[in-house]
């Protein structure tokens, strides 16, 4: 009875991927779950003019999966958004989601870990507006040790000790980023990056946070604890409307008088 439920929800999952991406995409992602060597494969997904690579044998079916066919990120009725920070790009997924919906929004992605930075560029590689800088988002610029959990692709953290273990990498914080693209505000800004948005949320957060109009955030507090305690004290005294989207909370400035789009 359990292989047949096991069953029944498989085939449901793939007929759902298949209405989100294509047929030909869901029957690729389910073989390369199965059969797949550790090599890059390429989808053609709706709506993005470009191949998207996925490498077998890490987080990227899944995280694809989430972003594409379980609609991790919402979308927004009448809303048009031109200026985009993708922090934690990961694979490059999000960005390439943000690329689909806002082809005329110019989209800041960051992303520390060498082998992501990789794909990133890859997936990227013939989109003119986004612009992808390899390094960490953090409360000011400057050199970090990147730590390896050495548990998947999408599980690096940033840690300020001379003695951890892992390389350097640089950072940026939300209010360079702004000064450099001469950016007075943000249309939509996401933060997936394992538990520094602990110290990025404690610091100037009254200096950028008001210049957002949604954000979209996920929050590691098993990574790094006092996470939530941060985001809930940044966040008091801005105006937003609070949703949760899978893992996110979604946070959108209420005079913009925006709703999730089913």
């Amino acid at each position: 009875m359990c292989d047949l439920v096991r069953g029944v929800e498989k085939v449901h999952q793939i007929a759902k991927m298949a209405n989100q991406i294509g047929i030909r995409n869901a029957i690729k992602l389910q073989w390369m779950e199965r059969f797949g060597s550790h090599q890059v494969y390429s989808l053609h997904l709706p709506g993005l003019a470009i191949e998207t690579s996925v490498r077998c044998h890490t987080t990227d079916a899944s995280t694809l999966n989430s972003i594409f066919v379980d609609e991790q990120y919402p979308r927004f009725s009448n809303f048009c958004a031109h200026r985009i920070i993708d922090a934690g790009a990961n694979a490059g997924y999000a960005t390439l989601f943000y690329a689909r919906e806002y082809p005329n929004a110019e989209i800041v992605a960051l992303e520390p870990e060498p082998s992501n930075i990789e794909i990133v560029q890859r997936n990227c590689a013939s989109l003119s507006n986004v612009e992808i800088l390899p390094s960490a988002l953090w409360f000011r610029k400057e050199s970090l040790k990147l730590v390896d959990r050495g548990e998947r692709k999408d599980a690096f953290h940033l840690s300020p000790l001379e003695n951890a273990k892992g390389r350097y990498v640089g950072t940026h914080s939300i209010l360079d980023i702004l000064h450099q693209k001469q950016w007075t505000e943000l249309d939509i800004l996401k933060m997936d990056i394992e538990g520094a948005e602990k110290e990025v949320l404690e610091n100037e957060n009254g200096m950028w946070l008001k210049k957002v109009k949604i954000l979209i955030l996920e929050i590691h507090e098993d990574y790094n604890p006092g996470c939530g305690r941060a985001f809930a004290t940044a966040v008091a005294n801005h105006d937003f409307l609070f949703y949760r989207r899978r893992e996110n909370y979604v946070l959108v400035r209420r005079d913009l008088n925006l709703s999730i789009t089913p």
